[in-house]
């Protein structure tokens, strides 16, 4: 057996390596994918016991338990314990590999393919944008490039850009902040770890230190400064390649002057001393240059701003520009022709111009985040003349900040903003560089000839050869997805938001059609009206193809959420600090109705975020609470829970952490059970947070056992074995088949970069997951029924009923159940299940949205024959039905059968008035209401102010003046009729204008 040891990372405290991967032999890949790994300190997390108290500091240890002997590729330094460490994992592993496969014997199961480790498959986009953070290439030979991704890893070219190849992974944290080369061998490349952009609304995230590869990327060594978290530059000194400076952003939640500011090494990384420190513990190094003449002189841009989940503020007195003339031994505050030292600044841009490094420039941002003054030096930083010179970067100029000269012109200066700006003239004067960028410039390098030049942005990156004059682009698979859907109808047809690139789908995996522009968000497709999508772009912002706009009021978060009812597509709940409600009727959506008004924050704040935070984070309605069941969590960290749609609320997170809460996620087979993870990230902690209740919040269990030290992104149940569990983090995914007792790493190939949303697609006994990352793109996995948590013996999905046509029954023993499915369409009506046969006994069971039981059901029937009949409602969606053997029978067919209801006007909102059209007498004004299990009251009404309508309703079937189950006939237009034995399915409402009518209005009251 051969083996060899890779590297696992991610974690937002510090996208730590977290496991061992074992690869090899097959038996040995078995082993990786169905045996839980240790990640954590088990004992530490067992210290963890919940109180009646909210907790404000996370659940589990502060730093993972993992084992550094793990972390290195090559040449890393092992200790004794270390190494002992890592092999009495290994033999830990060895050991529940032989205990899984006996359990396997155990269940009867054998085939050696069904234990095969299912892979991770990239589903694309291949070829659109995500956000580039640095870029360097060969001086000699500038079609070797290398560029990294904000949270996407270092990727390689040969030839100019044509293909790139991922030569990062398995290697540090996949948040890329700077690259290098020594300027003595091209082929020796050095990685800082950790994005030095902060982010505005969401955030970026955190590094390893700083790699080293001395093989053009073939092979990594980890040289150390793990605690800097963010790097925003590397210089190597062109004299001695053994003197690197690194400038060292530092955490953006924590403060600390021990981990940021400038580090220099004297002998290739080995060893590291802090050269520069910052005036306070968030003040860090955001870059670091050194003259090309004289490697003694380097200049450094120090950076005072923090981040919290309520507030940020990215300028303090700690801002400025210094300078060393003895290699980094003493450093001083540049201050003549500067702005004056002690007051507040924001990101400030340098850069030294090769062609004369005398000239040396400088751009100042304000307090505020907006554009403050470019300075420029011709005596190497003594003295500064601010020019005339300026371009926008809006209030956010801490999102780029960077500079670059022309090698060949040092009147020819860059600065990165929303756009490209150019100077000619020393920085007198600039004008947009327009040359077909995306938006949102970060990262630039020039050939030593000028001629080739690369520039990165939140669109990817971009090449010219002909020294600027038309750029071409490079397309890479580091799209950085919020969130994602699947269609229904057509499981080739991704659709998912993005960060800066708006919300759309594919349909092939490379092309990529918009929805929307801006950052994109939620996107979900009706399943019974696929033509009708739901999208998003940031702070609330909703676009939908059938309906129009949807307006929220209140706190409109970056990521507003929104949210299907899963029993009821056309119903979807919106988030703010108050929970919303629309419905769609045909192609037009409800103006949103406010659920409750309550306020399920603790806001507001007074914060920088105080119009954004204190609102709802994640919601979900369960399929299996039929629509009256609703979870909630806001980012202030309180959960709730309504078990009457929406009607009355309970808090349910006296138990749990105080942070901010990232889902919240109901069991599809049994709505009192619910998930909920929390994320410490915007609080500098890392723990995992994952929690379960099963009865509706009462009580809470950790089930964050054995997973990494990582904020969970998204946690989903496995919609046949409710045992099984999906859950997402920035280190992958990971599944548990014992309800979260353990867990284990899923499948392998894909990359380790923050796995931020799941979805979930039946085909057969198969189960497709898919995972939108944050900097990858989409990857999907196939998994069998051994590798859902099965015994390979599962039947795969239900016979699909079509209206109108006859099916056979299976024969069945007694006791015994068969399933069947079909779908109802928007618009029917008189929807019933027949059965007949010649023998036996055979009973029938009709349920919406999830499998009924002889307990659980929306309607029976259950004579002594097989010739049974059932009508479930009329309600759009999905159904099951369970043919059950009362005794055995044979020759038994099944019958799906319902009509177009083409009369109805439209679905009346549950407490709206809606404006009946005015109509001539004998006049029929249809309308409907799907009426979920458990209504305890059902009150239909009108009222009006000229004429005579008289009110009908019938369960299942057209309301006429003959036939219908309640009506109400007085003289006027004020008619009231109290629904009794309600069933849950349509009802049909008609208007019938004994006279001509006008300004009535007609309402239904659902309890």
């Amino acid at each position: 057996m051969t083996f060899k040891l890779a590297t696992l990372f991610g974690g937002r405290k510090r996208l730590k390596k977290a496991s061992m991967i074992l690869a090899g032999t097959l038996t040995l890949a078995a082993c990786t994918s169905l045996v839980p790994i240790d990640l954590i300190d088990n004992n530490a997390l067992k210290k963890n016991t919940l109180n009646n108290t909210k907790y404000d500091k996370p659940i589990g240890p502060e730093k993972p338990g993992m084992h550094q002997a793990m972390m290195r590729m090559s040449g890393g330094q092992y200790s004794d314990t270390l190494v002992k460490q890592a092999n009495q994992q290994f033999k830990r592993q060895q050991m529940r590999h032989k205990l899984v496969q006996k359990s396997l014997q155990t269940r009867g199961v054998t085939a050696a393919t069904q234990f095969a480790v299912p892979q991770w498959q990239l589903r694309g986009p291949t070829n659109f944008k995500g956000r580039v953070t640095a870029v360097v290439a060969n001086p000699n030979n500038p079609n070797t490039v290398y560029v990294g991704a904000a949270l996407g890893g270092v990727w390689k070219s040969t030839n100019g850009g044509a293909n790139f190849t991922q030569i990062f992974d398995g290697a540090g944290s996949p948040s890329i902040g700077a690259l290098a080369l020594d300027p003595n061998n091209a082929n020796t490349i050095y990685v800082g770890t950790g994005e030095s952009n902060p982010g505005g609304g969401s955030v970026t995230h955190l590094g390893d230190g700083l790699w080293r590869s001395t093989d053009a990327g073939q092979t990594w060594q980890h040289l150390g400064l793990d605690n800097s978290l963010r790097i925003g530059s590397v210089v190597v000194n062109p004299n001695n390649s053994n003197e690197i400076f690194v400038a060292a952003v530092g955490s953006l939640f924590t403060a600390s002057t021990q981990t940021r500011g400038v580090f220099r090494s004297l002998d290739g990384g080995q060893t590291w001393h802090q050269v520069l420190t910052g005036a306070n513990g968030f003040t860090g190094a955001i870059d670091v240059q050194m003259d090309p003449q004289n490697s003694n002189r380097l200049y450094a841009v120090l950076w005072e701003h923090f981040r919290a989940p309520d507030n940020r503020d990215y300028s303090g007195t700690g801002s400025g520009v210094w300078r060393s003339e003895d290699g980094g031994n003493n450093w001083s505050q540049l201050s003549n022709g500067l702005p004056a030292k002690g007051y507040k600044y924001g990101r400030i841009g340098i850069a030294v111009a090769p062609s004369d490094p005398s000239r040396v420039y400088a751009a100042y941002s304000g307090e505020d985040g907006g554009f403050s003054g470019f300075y420029r030096s011709d005596n190497y930083g003594s003295s500064w003349t601010k020019t005339n010179g300026s371009y926008n970067c809006s209030t956010f100029c801490w999102w780029f900040g960077e500079l670059t000269v022309n090698p060949t012109d040092k009147n020819n200066v860059f600065g990165h903003a929303i756009s490209l700006n150019s100077s000619t003239n020393g920085g007198n004067s600039f004008s947009t560089y327009s040359k077909g960028f995306h938006a949102d410039q970060h990262a630039m390098w020039f050939s030593p000839n000028g001629n080739t030049v690369y520039e990165g942005n939140d669109g990817g990156i971009y090449r010219s050869t002909n020294g600027g004059g038309s750029y071409t682009h490079l397309p890479l698979p580091i799209s950085q997805f919020y969130a994602i859907e699947v269609d229904p109808s057509n499981h080739n047809k991704l659709l998912g938001g993005l960060q800066d690139n708006g919300s759309g789908y594919t349909t092939n995996g490379s092309t990529w059609n918009n929805l929307n522009g801006g950052d994109g968000f939620t996107v979900l497709v009706d399943n019974t009206r696929t033509d009708c999508i739901y999208s998003e772009s940031q702070n609330g912002n909703i676009y939908t193809t059938c309906g129009g706009r949807v307006n929220i009021s209140g706190r409109k978060p970056w990521h507003t959420q929104m949210m299907f009812d899963e029993s009821d597509n056309r119903t979807v709940y919106y988030g703010s600090q108050y929970l919303f409600r629309t419905t769609r009727n045909g192609s037009s959506i409800s103006s949103p109705v406010k659920v409750s008004n309550t306020d399920f924050s603790n806001g507001p704040y007074s914060g920088s975020f105080s119009s954004s935070y204190g609102t709802i984070s994640s919601i979900h309605i369960p399929k299996s609470g039929n629509g009256n069941t609703l979870y909630l969590g806001t980012d202030d960290g309180n959960v709730w829970v309504s078990r009457n749609r929406g009607e009355g609320w309970a808090q349910i997170d006296s138990q749990l952490p105080n942070r901010w809460v990232t889902r919240v996620t109901g069991d599809p087979k049994n709505d009192a059970i619910a998930y909920v993870s929390f994320s410490g990230f915007r609080n500098g902690e890392s723990a995992a947070n994952l929690y379960r209740t099963d009865n509706y919040g009462q009580s809470w269990t950790n089930i964050s056992n054995g997973l990494p030290n990582s904020p969970v992104s998204d946690i989903l149940i496995d919609p046949t074995y409710s045992a099984t569990l999906y859950a997402s983090n920035d280190y992958g995914v990971y599944v548990s088949y014992n309800t979260g007792a353990s867990w284990q790493i899923l499948g392998s190939g894909l990359p380790v970069t923050l796995a931020s949303d799941l979805k979930i697609v039946e085909e057969g006994s198969e189960l497709i997951l898919h995972a939108g990352t944050y900097g990858r793109a989409i990857y999907s996995i196939r998994l069998n029924d051994v590798q859902r948590g099965g015994d390979g013996t599962t039947t795969p999905t239900e016979p699909v009923l079509e209206n109108g046509v006859t099916q056979n029954v299976p024969n069945l023993s007694s006791k015994a159940s068969t399933y069947f499915k079909f779908e109802v369409p928007e618009g029917m009506t008189d929807v019933k299940v027949t059965t007949s046969g010649s023998n036996g006994d055979l009973d029938l069971y009709v349920r919406k949205g999830v499998k009924p039981t002889l307990d659980v059901f929306d309607c029976s029937s259950t004579s002594g024959t097989s010739n049974e009949s059932c009508s479930p409602g009329n309600s759009a969606g999905l159904y099951y039905v369970q043919a059950y053997a009362w005794s055995p029978f044979t020759n038994a067919t099944i019958t799906l059968s319902y009509s177009e209801d083409t009369g109805n006007t439209g679905g009346l909102v549950n407490h709206q008035w809606t404006d009946v059209p005015a109509s001539g007498s004998k006049a029929n004004i249809e309308y409907y209401v799907d009426v979920p299990p458990g209504t305890n009251s059902l009150v239909f009404r009108t009222q009006g102010n000229s004429g005579d309508a008289d009110l009908y309703v019938k369960f299942g079937a057209k309301a006429t003046t003959s036939v219908f189950d309640c009506k109400s006939t007085s003289s006027t237009s004020s008619e009231t009729c109290s629904m009794s034995n309600i069933q849950s399915g349509r009802y049909h409402v008609t208007v019938h204008a004994w006279n001509a009518i006008s300004g009535t209005q007609v309402k239904v009251d659902v309890d």
